[in-house]
Order: structure tokens, then sequence, then C-alpha cells
């Protein structure tokens, strides 16, 4: 019994996860998938809103209705000012209820699914693409490269390519995706030109066209929000390193890259922050869970029990009526084990 208990609190807080449904954007009906992934609620496919200044890749229909419209980055962000908060405070091109994720909203989600390889958190040599691609949509490159991911989490991304001066790229070979932050954008591709199984950050160019990818406001991440005191201080810290780096970009190209370094120290400082405090939270969910366990397993055995014997009268009073008292046993068998199950949730 105890090693059941285990596994079924394991199949309990796996479900904290994953939770997937769809939501109906009002001003133009269009329905999309959505998917929690640990504290925050996803888009599950790309934005497909024709907001003036978007373009499917190729300018072909058939592109939009698969992935999604490409914005430049005054439409995704509606020219709103650039934000690395969690939330980012800007709706930007997403609908009412959802917005734009800064880069640090991204990097809880890809913290949270991990697979970081060798190098830093923001570079390459990692397979956070590969869990977050959808499982077919993505081009092949030579006989053994399948482009496509395993999609995990139900994230599904898929490459709608970029646009860029006038013209269009790599649909089915890349796909990229704004940030509200000043400076990256989220990269995967299907191996053309780099790791097929990495997710990395790319020094956006204003004059290209991304996919949006929009996280709900409501369903914030809570975890983030614990030790805010720890944690509004490395992001304060990370924010001046981020207009350091632009400035010495800008003023004193020999000083880029000891801005570039601090700017690295101030972003791991953050993302640190974060994972503990995911971790935080996550302990707290399992806590929970352990302390409803029990009583809903007493609860659960106990009605099993008095199925059990009603059946047992039922066919020692009126052997004909067997297949009745079978019947009534199986009903609160099935009542029981819901009540069980929805205990868990």
């Amino acid at each position: 019994m105890k090693k059941a208990t285990i596994a079924l609190l394991l199949v309990c807080v796996a479900g904290f996860a994953q939770q997937k449904g769809t939501f109906t954007d009002t001003r133009d009906g269009k329905t999309y998938k959505t998917v929690k992934i640990g504290t925050q609620t996803w888009m599950a496919e790309n934005l497909n809103y024709a907001a003036e200044g978007s373009k499917c890749n190729d300018n072909d229909p058939a592109n939009c209705e698969k992935y999604g419209r490409l914005y430049d980055v005054g439409t995704a962000r509606n020219n709103a000012k650039p934000s690395n908060a969690v939330p980012s405070g800007v709706q930007g091109v997403c609908p009412a209820g959802w917005h734009l994720p800064s880069l640090a909203e991204w990097l809880v989600m890809t913290d949270y699914i991990g697979g970081d390889g060798t190098r830093e958190k923001f570079g390459r040599n990692n397979t956070r693409g590969k869990k977050l691609k959808a499982t077919s949509g993505w081009s092949s490159v030579g006989k053994r490269n399948d482009g496509n991911g395993t999609d995990e989490y139900g994230f599904s991304a898929l490459p709608g390519g970029s646009g860029i001066r006038g013209g269009f790229t790599e649909v089915g070979d890349e796909g990229f995706w704004w940030s509200a932050s000043e400076v990256y954008s989220l990269h995967m591709n299907s191996g053309k030109y780099h790791n097929k199984d990495e997710a990395s950050w790319f020094n956006f160019n204003a004059g290209l066209s991304y996919s949006v990818r929009c996280v709900q406001d409501k369903e914030q991440n809570t975890a983030a929000s614990l030790g805010s005191g720890e944690q509004q201080e490395a992001m304060q810290e990370y924010q001046k390193a981020v207009q350091e780096y632009k400035e010495a970009m800008q003023k004193n190209p020999a000083a880029q890259q000891e801005a570039a370094q601090k700017y690295q120290g101030a972003l791991k400082k953050y993302q640190e922050t974060v994972q503990k405090a995911q971790q935080e939270a996550m302990q707290k969910i399992q806590q929970e869970a352990m302390q409803k366990m029990p009583v809903a397993q007493q609860e659960y055995q106990k009605a099993l029990q008095e199925a059990g014997q009603k059946y047992r009268e039922a066919v020692q009073k009126n052997p004909a009526a067997q297949q009745e008292a079978l019947q009534e046993y199986q009903k609160a068998q099935q009542e029981a084990g819901q009540k069980y199950q929805k205990a868990q949730q």
C-alpha cells in the first residue's frame, strides 16, 4: 500500500505540470489550445490574429493556418516600452487576459522544463528545443536528422520562419518568438543550421517579423513571487546590467566584454532566485498532496467495504437477485473511485 501511495502521489504531482485547455479570442472568434507548464499557462499554438502589418509567410494563408502570423516588433508589443518584469505588463498583440512574455517569463518556463547543456542557460548545446517542439511539422535534414521534437510539455512549437525586408525565410526549418524584453527573441530550428535539439536566444533585428506566443495574465508564476525581496533585487541588478551593456555597445566598444560579463552574472543570479522559488513552490504542492491523500484513501477503502458488505448481504437473502446486487456494488465502487480521484486534484 505504501508503494502504491507513493506512485499515486507522483502521478498527482505530475498532473500539475501539464493541464490542457482552450480559449477563444473574442476579437476574431479564433479558438486556441492552451497548456499549463509549471505555474504558467501558455498558448499551445502561434498567434494568428490579423493585426495591421502582420503577414503570412510567403503571403500564403495556408501558412497562417498552420504556423500563425508573423509580426514586426512594434506590432508584437503594440509599440509599448520593453519590459523584463514578471509579468511583463505588455499586452501587445495578445488577446485580453493574455500578454507578450518577457525574457524573464520565458526563462521561468525553460528553466522549469530543464535540458541545459554544458554551456550557460542563455547559450546553446541544450535539449530544451526538443522538449518544446511539436512531434511533426519540422523539416528533416538528411536521412537521419528528424527535425521534430518530443513535445513533452504540450507547447507544440512550430517553425513559422521569419519575415525580412519584404521577403520571407525558413518556414518549416526555423521558428522565432518575440519577447517583451528589449534584447532577445527565442529561436529553434530543424537542424539545418544549428543543433536541432536546442532552444537559444538571439539578439533580434528590428526589421524582422517573428511568431508570437502569449502567456495568460491570471495564471501568473506564483513561484516567482515567492521571496520577492531577493528576486526584486536580482531583477534590478539584471536590468542595470542590460542598460550598461547597451551603453557600452554604443559608446565604448572596448568595454563591451566587461559589460557582457556583468550582464551574464546578473542574469545567472536572477535565474537562480527564480529556480529557488520554483522549488519552494513545488515542495509546498507536494506537502499538501501528501496531507490530503491518507484521508482520501481511508474514505475510498471504507466505501468499498460498505459496498461489498451490502452485496454479500443481498446475495444471502435472495440468491435470485445476485445480478442486481452485483450491479449496485459496481455502481458504488465506481462512485467511490470518482470521489477518490477528485480528492487528489
